[in-house]
């Protein structure tokens, strides 16, 4: 909430909100609650339900005013009575904060901007560009110096080369060189080959490991460009062709699917549950996969980058997603991450996606076909959306993969 004090002065204040805290006994009623109404079906939240009934002015003319509900469900109306009948009369106590400045980090550009770009930010809260990290090959004081960008948690070697302007964190770059351009946010990722690698401008990479539907241990790897929008929606999936991803149709990426293969059943119509992920056995190939998909969107130039009509979306055959599938020489040597024996790394930068690197159950093989069309993104049996990702994240692995990295870290530092 932004306020202005007075037309004359022209000072704005900023009033935000941050961390609540209750007791036990706030603990226990909404336990029972829940025992008692579940499941809950509608949309209850902080702001516009708990907080509410608090205090001693409280009174329940809110809970018939839907305006900022994402999702009105039939009973959504009597569960908000509940909740206020339930917490109603609760003392709430208020901690003032002081003065200070407001730093919004919600976004993929404000990440960048803020770790890489804002030195009052660094200064103030005392951040390092260069934090809990080793550079194999660098000695203590150049480090920094000839890495560059905000690199954390990672250990990298002095053939990579990161953009000032790029965010590196919880990576293992410890073999072969990895240039990572501008306005790039690369997460949890693992490369090892001896090939050198770049990452293009605007690029965000996460690997994260998960479960598979059946439950077996494998990795994804998310890929968006920094400027799209997750949030944006449409209506009707006869519109879906006018969400961006990476700047070109969505529905240029997974052609003549139904909403239901691409969004999900009764799913909202956005990048966030968009399936554009396909699974793989090993972080390393996960990331090369990922790779590869967006230097092929980024050359993929042959149509234009949002369809004007719904009609084109029928006609884009040589849409990105299916040179990312295509190249079979650049499969068999990408096996499990490994790059190309004669060490030109062309055919992962320019080239395409290890379908190889799939286990044979997330994709369908026929040697007989030659055609691209028929290597595309829409022949991977399991593809997951962000929200997949978050349901089938396994966090247990990810904080054992990350406490193994950090040991790493601590040996390139202090070797034993």
């Amino acid at each position: 909430m932004n306020i202005t004090t007075s037309a004359a002065s022209c000072l704005e204040y900023v009033f935000t909100d941050s961390n609540f805290f209750f007791d036990h006994s706030i603990s226990d009623k909404l336990l029972r609650f829940y025992q008692q109404n579940k499941p809950i079906s509608g949309e209850i939240c902080v702001y516009g339900d708990y907080l509410q009934p608090l205090g001693c002015n409280a009174t329940p003319d809110y809970i018939n005013n839907c305006k900022n509900v994402m999702s009105m469900s039939d009973n959504l109306i009597a569960t908000r009575r509940k909740v206020y009948d339930l917490l109603r009369g609760s003392p709430l106590s208020v901690l003032a904060l002081k003065r200070s400045k407001f730093y919004h980090i919600g976004t993929l550009s404000e990440y960048v901007e803020s770790y890489c770009d804002s030195t009052d930010l660094r200064s103030e809260l005392g951040l390092s560009k260069f934090s809990f990290s080793a550079c194999v090959g660098c000695n203590s004081s150049e480090k920094e110096a000839r890495v560059g960008g905000c690199i954390m948690h990672s250990l990298v070697t002095d053939q990579c080369s990161f953009d000032d302007r790029s965010v590196v964190e919880f990576c293992k770059f410890d073999a072969g060189g990895v240039t990572v351009q501008e306005n790039c946010i690369i997460s949890n990722c693992v490369y090892d080959g001896n090939s050198q690698l770049t990452i293009p401008q605007n690029t965000f990479m996460q690997t994260v490991p998960v479960f598979d539907p059946k439950g077996q241990p494998m990795y994804v790897t998310l890929l968006y460009s920094v400027k799209d929008d997750l949030k944006a929606k449409v209506s009707s999936f006869s519109e879906a062709h006018n969400l961006s991803y990476f700047q070109r149709s969505l529905m240029s990426v997974r052609p003549g699917v139904t909403s239901d293969e691409l969004f999900g059943e009764g799913c909202p119509l956005t990048l966030w549950n968009a399936k554009l992920f396909p699974l793989s056995s090993t972080a390393q190939s996960s990331f090369l996969l990922a790779l590869s998909c967006v230097n092929s969107f980024i050359s993929a130039k042959k149509r234009p980058l949002i369809p004007q009509q719904a009609s084109e979306v029928t006609s884009l055959k040589d849409s990105s997603s299916n040179e990312c599938f295509s190249n079979g020489h650049a499969n068999t040597q990408l096996i499990n991450g490994k790059c190309p024996s004669n060490g030109d790394s062309r055919e992962i930068i320019n080239g395409c996606a290890p379908s190889s690197s799939l286990d044979n159950n997330y994709v369908d093989k026929n040697p007989n076909e030659t055609d691209a069309k028929s290597a595309d993104l829409n022949k991977h049996k399991v593809l997951y959306s962000f929200a997949d990702i978050i349901k089938f994240k396994d966090a247990q692995r990810m904080i054992e993969e990350r406490n193994d990295l950090a040991t790493l870290i601590k040996h390139a530092i202090s070797p034993p």
